[in-house]
C-alpha cells in the first residue's frame, strides 16, 4: 500500500520527467526535501524560494 508521502515523492523519482509545475520565479537552481519529506522548496536563480506541498489528493499546492 503507497502512502501519501510515497506517492507525492514518487512524482519526483528518476530521470524522467512525471510532472511540471510553474512558478513566477526564474530558473530554478537548487531544490530539496524538508526533514519529513512532505515540502519541497526550489531556489530560482533571481532568488525566491517557493515551497510545494502535498494536497494529499495528487496535487502540489
Amino acid at each position: 500500500m503507497t502512502t501519501t508521502l510515497e506517492s507525492f515523492q514518487s512524482l519526483f523519482n528518476g530521470s524522467t520527467k512525471n510532472k511540471s509545475y510553474r512558478t513566477d520565479s526564474g530558473k530554478v537552481h537548487t531544490i530539496d526535501w524538508n526533514v519529513d519529506g512532505s515540502r519541497l522548496a526550489s531556489g530560482s536563480l533571481d532568488k525566491s524560494v517557493v515551497i510545494f506541498a502535498y494536497d494529499g489528493k495528487g496535487s502540489m499546492v
